[in-house]
């Protein structure tokens, strides 16, 4: 059976035929193509954003913990962990929120140019 010149590949609504590849090797995604370049992105983004907040919190009141012990500062209650915790929580929440999604994302829109270290540069290594 020959191959008429109608016959073309089943692709998806956007044009793209199914396991095209772009310029960097990946599969392009259908939002990409619609112009739409950070729409699967987003969701992951969100949550990095939570998780961020309350990393960055966590370890800033780690901090107020450590400023406190070096200035002499006693809490005013023995439940609080420390002298202005909620002044350090809260610039190290923003700040998480900011940094863990942005690094995030900035890697995974990265290319990616080998599985392996040796694949990027033609298999040579330096020892």
């Amino acid at each position: 059976m020959t191959a008429d010149a109608t016959d073309e590949p089943a692709g998806r609504e956007d044009g793209v035929a199914r396991g095209e590849r772009s310029a960097v090797g990946r599969e392009r995604d259908p939002d990409e193509a619609a112009g739409r370049p950070g729409a699967r992105l987003l969701p992951l983004g969100c949550l990095m954003t939570v998780a961020g907040f309350f990393s960055g919190a966590m370890i800033a009141v780690l901090v107020a913990k450590v400023h406190g012990w070096a200035t002499h500062c006693v809490p005013v209650t023995a439940e609080l962990p420390a002298c202005d915790w909620a002044r350090f929580a809260a610039v190290g929440g923003v700040l998480g929120a900011i940094s863990l999604p942005s690094l995030v994302l900035w890697r995974l829109r990265a290319p990616r140019w080998g599985r392996r270290q040796g694949e990027r540069d033609g298999g040579v290594r330096d020892l």
